[in-house]
């Protein structure tokens, strides 16, 4: 960054030179120019004033004193005829007509007439100005002048020397002017990047809003990674320890024959619900770490539904809950195996969270131009603060009743990633001893 600067900066110089240089050049050489053709005009006009009323003889006289005390003019006198008189530079007689000459022409047509014409050279150019006396001769002078081309490389050596100066105190500025953008960035602390130990631009106010909430995500990250590990350790840890103990207990002949049965149906309990915990582990680990697959197709959320109510009406009459389902067919795009799987806990948490004798109403449609998918019951219900945190991994609204019905603690956290992966939006209302209504509404 520090060499961009210096680059960036020096280019700067150099350009502001050269065109600083250029323009006033051509400021200057504007201004000369004008100032030469003023002076060749009244040199002109003195001129003819006093050559009129002379004899051909002082004429010629006269301007041969002229050319002696200002040799760099040439002076050039032509008859009515165009023929040349007089030239200060060249002999007459090998001279062409003049008349053709558009300043000879203007003099004769206006009083007076200017030209300037380039020579062959890129140095010079030659001005005109020619003035008509009354006898009809014309007296034309001119002199050379230098062109802009001429002009710009005689200041050539004196803007290198400028140059060579501008860009030695443009590199030490820049050099500082570096030093001083880039100190305060060294400075930034990438943990804490809102509390710099020195004052940064306000421009890079978004940037360092940006990283300090990259690091609160990070930390949020890291904690919720902590807390899950901590909270896989304990779960794993207790249908282990339960299956160690009955088997140690039957290993060591502490349980009479009639009651091994019983010990072993705890072990397979222990080892179905430890098979569905790991199971949701390593779903909610693949929801994690993927997209929606590029496999989604349009999916019918009706018949999903209707598919998962089938499945549950068993459990639903173990409970004593009625499972009812309602709607219309509606289309979603995504993935049949996830929505499966999410409206499955929705519905299987609302029976197994309810009153023996309370009901589950699932309904999927379309409401406000939007597929949507709603379970509703009237069993415990979710208390408002339970309400912020019911879709964390672990979290359970009635542990005791959870370590009953089998629950991992998972289920709302993997509908909340399927939801997610979905781009769906869940809400949930809530009213403790009077029951829960989930709604999962799909985009357009």
């Amino acid at each position: 960054m520090r060499k961009k600067i210096l680059l960036a900066m020096t280019l700067v110089a150099a350009v502001a030179l050269v065109l600083s240089y250029l323009g006033i050049i051509a400021f200057f050489y504007q201004q000369n120019r004008s100032h030469f053709e003023d002076s060749l005009h009244d040199e002109g006009v003195l001129l003819a004033l006093g050559l009129e009323g002379q004899s051909p003889e002082r004429r010629l006289e006269i301007l041969k004193q002229y050319h002696e005390k200002t040799p760099v003019t040439r002076f050039t006198l032509i008859a009515p005829d165009g023929k040349v008189i007089f030239d200060s530079e060249h002999d007459p007689k090998t001279m062409e007509n003049h008349n053709s000459r558009p300043e000879i022409v203007n003099a004769r047509l206006n009083g007076d007439g200017s030209a300037i014409r380039d020579s062959v050279t890129l140095n010079t150019d030659m001005s005109y100005y020619a003035k008509a006396l009354p006898d009809g001769e014309v007296i034309r002078v001119s002199r050379a002048m230098k062109t802009m081309y001429a002009t710009v490389l005689t200041g050539l050596p004196v803007l290198l020397g400028i140059a060579a100066v501008v860009f030695a105190l443009a590199m030490l500025l820049a050099q500082r002017q570096a030093r001083v953008l880039i100190d305060p960035l060294n400075h930034i602390d990438l943990n804490h990047p809102l509390n710099p130990e020195k004052p940064l631009y306000p421009e890079f106010r978004p940037l360092l809003e940006r990283l300090d909430e990259q690091n609160q995500d990070k930390e949020l990250a890291a904690k919720s990674r902590q807390e899950f590990s901590a909270n896989v350790s304990h779960e794993l840890k207790t249908p282990l320890t339960s299956i160690s103990g009955y088997a140690e207990i039957i290993r060591d002949g502490l349980v009479q024959p009639e009651d091994i049965p019983g010990f072993a149906d705890r072990i397979h309990q222990e080892s179905s619900r430890l098979l569905a915990l790991i199971g949701d582990i390593m779903e909610l680990s693949r929801l994690d770490e993927s997209g929606l697959p590029p496999d989604a197709t349009d999916v019918d959320i009706f018949d999903i539904c209707k598919d998962v109510v089938s499945r549950l009406q068993p459990r639903a009459m173990e409970f004593f809950v009625a499972l009812s389902l309602s709607g219309t067919h509606a289309t979603t795009r995504g993935v049949s195996v996830l929505l499966h799987e999410m409206v499955y806990n929705l519905v299987d948490n609302a029976v197994k969270y309810n009153k023996e004798g309370g009901h589950v109403k699932v309904w999927a449609g379309r409401t406000l131009d939007h597929p949507q998918i709603r379970v509703e019951d009237d069993g415990i219900g979710i208390s408002l603060e339970d309400q912020e945190r019911v879709f964390e991994r672990f979290y359970r609204v009635d542990k005791s009743h959870s370590k009953e019905t089998g629950g991992t603690g998972l289920g709302l956290s993997i509908v909340k990633h399927t939801a997610i992966l979905h781009h769906a939006e869940i809400t949930v209302n809530s009213e403790v001893g009077v029951g829960t209504r989930i709604d999962v509404t799909f985009p357009t």
